[in-house]
């Protein structure tokens, strides 16, 4: 069975761009954000561990995170839509039942396995019940693919309907849903939406080269919107947003915060993108970009297992320790992974494909 290139298995909005490609600073934030996902998980099973008692670090790093890395993955799925559309036509959802569909419903089931034989050591317990619901409970990290499928079927649902009336109906279904409370799936439907159909406005109505020919104007709006985030962050987790008026507008306000974060991985990808050395920070982050699927869905799994080891086996109760080690390893051994099923010719940890590396069904 032959070994598959990045380009055969990645889907369409996972694939490398051409090196030499200006469009590299798109693979350059999806670099950004999957590395921002990985350290915001390791925090989070620090905290549920007992190995993280810093509240104030911890609050001010999720903030930071949920603001920034989750909406510029939205953002840039929907910045790749209508291009996925135009290129697979009629079988559009039967590509995105591969990609998406496929390695949800397995790394699901993985992950519920070696939670369940590791019930002794793992944050939160997983059992039968689990494997019966994920078809419509979504399973853990995985929410991501689920709600992205979602945003795909309604995309394509949906396509002939200007960009711009779908773009004000999804913000307006985020403000109806701050007060309603949607069920669970349908909350996290709608509180990403909007960031979808923004990347598939801003595909349509802008054109980037413009932009990045004005680097100086980038790096300012990049400096700009990182410092709007800290000082949100600082504001919230300091308990002193409801005292600047913010409190009775919060929602908008959240939304505005999702949205700066979207600018800072935007515009500070496109600086380190644009750099025409193509420096090792620029090459690092657009491979793990192009390869930022397959780190996300088996990173959980090795920044657990880090942190396992290091407390349980070595005793050791560092934070800062745990936090380097769950980042490092999470990120290379999800990438040897996929190295590996690649080595030997089995792609099916991501997704179905026939023998000569094509993609299947």
């Amino acid at each position: 069975m032959q070994a598959m290139t990045a380009n055969q298995i990645a889907p369409d909005h996972e694939k490398p761009l051409s090196p030499g490609s200006r469009a590299a600073w798109i693979d350059c934030a999806r670099g950004i954000a999957i590395v921002l996902v990985v350290y915001r998980h390791v925090l989070l099973g620090m905290k549920e561990a007992g190995l993280l008692r810093d509240v104030f670090f911890f609050n001010f790093s999720h903030f930071l995170n949920v603001t920034t890395a989750l909406p510029a993955f939205f953002f840039f799925a929907g910045f790749f839509v209508k291009r996925s559309c135009a290129h697979y036509g009629k079988k559009f959802m039967l590509n995105k039942l591969r990609v998406l569909v496929y390695p949800y419903f397995i790394w699901s089931i993985i992950t519920i396995i070696i939670k369940s034989a590791m019930s002794g050591y793992v944050n939160r317990k997983a059992g039968f019940q689990d494997v019966v619901q994920i078809a419509y409970v979504p399973y853990d990290i995985f929410w991501f693919l689920y709600i992205l499928f979602l945003f795909e079927v309604i995309f394509w649902a949906l396509k002939k309907i200007d960009t711009r009336i779908l773009l004000a109906a999804s913000v307006l279904l985020y403000l109806v849903n701050c007060f309603c409370s949607f069920y669970f799936t349908l909350d996290l439907l709608a509180q990403y939406l909007p960031f979808f159909y923004l990347g598939a406005f801003v595909y349509e109505k802008f054109k980037i080269e413009p932009v990045m020919a004005r680097m100086g104007i980038v790096a300012f709006t990049a400096l700009a919107a990182l410092l709007a985030q800290v000082a949100a962050a600082w504001l919230n987790c300091s308990g002193l947003e409801s005292f600047v008026m913010f409190e009775q507008h919060k929602h908008i306000v959240n939304l505005l915060y999702d949205c700066t974060g979207i600018l800072l991985v935007a515009s500070l990808s496109i600086c380190i993108a644009g750099d025409k050395n193509r420096s090792l920070l620029s090459r690092l982050l657009v491979f793990l970009g192009v390869n930022s699927l397959y780190i996300y869905v088996a990173h959980t799994i090795f920044t657990a297992g880090s942190r396992i080891i290091l407390s349980k086996v070595f005793d050791i109760q560092s934070p800062g320790v745990h936090v380097a080690a769950g980042v490092i390893l999470g990120v290379a051994c999800s990438l040897l992974l996929y190295g590996l099923s690649k080595r030997f010719g089995f792609p099916y940890l991501y997704r179905l494909s026939d023998g000569d590396g094509r993609a299947a069904c």
